[in-house]
């Protein structure tokens, strides 16, 4: 059969509570058959970095295990099996050691989220897992990964009240971050191209990247509330990009999508420009921006069809090539064509201009 539920709590509005955890729970799926149960251990502050926990099912699905306490770092600084046991409180803050995660990734899903609206999760060691199994990672208000998180084939979700920071290595078998309430700046590499795991970045406001992303024949969508800003190259299966205010593809930059005729699909509320290079192969090219599209002369474009659209000024001062497909561009206001516009299609309107 399935397995059951363990809930070891105390009070995390109460910044004298404690929970700690210094033995096993044992919460599995049956020996023939079931999934594994939940285990749940919180409390203003939490001291598991000694407790076995697990939800593994041999012959089902492998439970979760929730840590929930108040601010929490991941760091070696945390005790871990091998260290004697704590005898006091020391710190306001839950400090993990990486080890007990990755333990615990064995034989659990594991989440690790701050209690209440006021609470950080930061990363200051990484942590490293084969298992396969998913780590959660959720934050009230902030979280902060400056350190490698490997997840293999696992998948890996953030989610942050405000800000997102990623100033660590991530590689995972699927990706999803998110901050609901600030931005999402990445200074390190995102990868999930060993899995050809889908990658999803969702931001209510500015999503900055300023290292690789890489996710094989997976898709990657990434959704900006404000300003969307590529600032690294990006290799995925099909591409899909939302902002609220300016797209931009800086200078020097590569977007590849990897997927037979994976498609590149940009949106922009405020202004779309594109200073790098896009190759899609024989993928389609659509770029949406609502007050200007501008493709500057440092740019190129490769792929299938192209369609341009916008509201206002439409500008392309780099080259277009379209293989045999058919390029459209059309804009409100003026449109503007200072570089080639290529394509081997011979059909009528192969190469159209609207304005």
């Amino acid at each position: 059969g399935d397995g059951g539920t363990v809930v070891l709590w105390s009070d995390i509005f109460n910044t004298n509570s404690a929970t700690s955890v210094l033995g096993e729970i044992y919460s599995q799926g049956g020996s023939t058959a079931g999934d594994g149960g939940n285990v749940e251990t919180s409390g203003h502050y939490l001291d598991i970095n000694h407790a076995k926990i697990s939800t593994f099912a041999p012959y089902g699905k492998t439970g979760d295990w929730l840590l929930d306490p108040g601010h929490i770092e991941i760091t070696t600084a945390g005790t871990n099996g091998s260290h004697d046991l704590p005898t006091s409180i020391t710190s306001p803050t839950t400090k993990i050691h990486p080890d007990s995660i990755s333990n615990a990734l064995s034989s659990n899903n594991v989440t690790l989220a701050t209690g209440g609206s006021n609470y950080d999760l930061t990363v200051t060691n990484g942590v490293s897992s084969s298992s396969g199994r998913n780590l959660t990672l959720n934050a009230s208000r902030d979280i902060i990964v400056n350190a490698e998180l490997n997840l293999g084939s696992g998948q890996l979700t953030l989610n942050a009240g405000d800000d997102l920071t990623i100033s660590g290595n991530i590689t995972a078998g699927q990706l999803d971050l998110d901050a609901g309430g600030g931005d999402i700046t990445v200074n390190n590499s995102l990868d999930t191209s060993a899995a050809n795991g889908n990658a999803n970045l969702d931001a209510d406001g500015t999503v900055s990247i300023a290292a690789t992303i890489n996710s094989g024949t997976g898709a990657l969508s990434i959704n900006a509330g404000a300003a969307l800003t590529i600032g690294a190259s990006i290799t995925s299966g099909a591409i899909d990009f939302d902002a609220t205010n300016n797209f931009t593809l800086n200078n020097s930059y590569t977007i590849n999508t990897t997927a037979s005729n994976g498609a590149l699909d940009i949106d922009s509320n405020d202004n779309l420009t594109i200073n790098g290079t896009i190759n899609t192969g024989t993928g389609t090219v659509t770029l949406d921006g609502q007050d200007s599209i501008a493709v500057g002369s440092s740019a190129t474009i490769n792929s299938g069809s192209q369609i341009l659209t916008t509201l206002g000024v439409l500008s392309t001062n780099g080259s277009l090539n379209a293989g045999s497909g058919t390029i459209l561009l059309e804009a409100n206001d003026n449109v503007t064509v200072g570089a080639n516009l290529t394509t081997t299609n011979e059909t009528a309107n192969a190469i159209k201009v609207i304005a």
